[in-house]
């Protein structure tokens, strides 16, 4: 527990990065970065996603479960941001509606998902993954 709060007050960690008016995926300084809604600090890219609005401001979150919880009652006024996430297939991030989610995979928060580009009858759609999350399911 002393790791966890000493790693989550290092200097410079960010909740948000300004600036991204392209709304692209972007090069994630691991250990710098702190999830806005767990708060835990970004280490991996492995299960993470990336919320970037038109503003120009993008969110990193350590897990995609965490990302959907966040999104869920967020109203964006300057239009729909675009959410990205690291494909464990392709090593890269890409757009979250056009991955396929699998289950039973050890994130950082527990929610179990893992973004993949490929399909398989095991994968689900963004719609159904987000679903389940918001519905407690694994």
């Amino acid at each position: 527990m002393i790791v966890f709060f000493s790693i989550a007050r290092q200097e410079n960690v960010q909740t948000v990065q300004n600036n991204n008016q392209t709304q692209e995926a972007l090069s994630i300084d691991l250990h710098h970065v702190q999830c806005p809604f767990c708060t835990m600090v970004v280490g991996d890219e492995k299960y993470a996603a990336q919320v970037a609005s038109t503003s120009g401001r993008t969110w990193v979150f350590d897990d995609f479960g965490c990302m959907t919880k966040w999104l869920d009652d967020k109203a964006f006024v300057e239009g729909a941001p675009k959410i990205w996430v690291y494909a464990q297939d392709l090593k890269r991030w890409i757009d979250a509606h056009d991955a396929f989610y699998e289950t039973g995979h050890t994130s950082p928060m527990g929610y179990g998902y893992a973004a993949f580009k490929k399909q398989t009858s095991k994968r689900l759609t963004y719609k159904d993954a987000r679903k389940n999350i918001l519905q407690g399911k694994k």
